[in-house]
């Protein structure tokens, strides 16, 4: 009887210590969750008047020599034109490699199968092959 009791004794402390720290986990997180939903103050700071230093830059940088020749656009337009055909090209050459390809093993598994078509073992085509055989000759 007294052993029952000090089990009883000991489960119940443990309970009771399980239920205190479920409580302040439960304390803790409300107080994280109050930390969270109040918004943290954003300092103003004074913004300084970014256009009259934008025209300061602007008139202090020296115009740029642009160089009088240029390309003509219809040399532009073929050389692009070039490199979209080599694409397409490209495309089309592993289109065509990839169904070779996809030919190649389809024709492996069918001829896979083939053989393995023949190499099944028919009973009925055996037996009558060997009453054949078996059979006495006519003379």
């Amino acid at each position: 009887m007294e052993t029952i009791l000090t089990i009883l004794l000991v489960v119940g402390g443990i309970l009771y210590k399980v239920y205190e720290n479920y409580k302040e986990e439960m304390e803790k997180s409300k107080k994280r969750l109050e930390k969270l939903r109040q918004p943290s103050p954003v300092p103003q700071q004074a913004i300084p008047a970014k256009k009259t230093v934008e025209r300061t830059r602007i008139q202090e940088i020296e115009p740029i020599n642009m160089p009088t020749h240029s390309i003509p656009t219809g040399e532009i337009y073929k050389i692009e034109a070039q490199q979209a055909m080599n694409e397409v090209e490209y495309a089309h050459k592993q289109r065509a490699e990839r169904q070779l390809r996809q030919k190649k093993v389809q024709l492996q598994d069918e001829a896979n199968y083939e053989t393995l078509e023949h190499s099944k073992f028919d009973l009925r085509r055996a037996i009558i092959q060997q009453a054949i055989l078996e059979r006495p000759y006519k003379d």
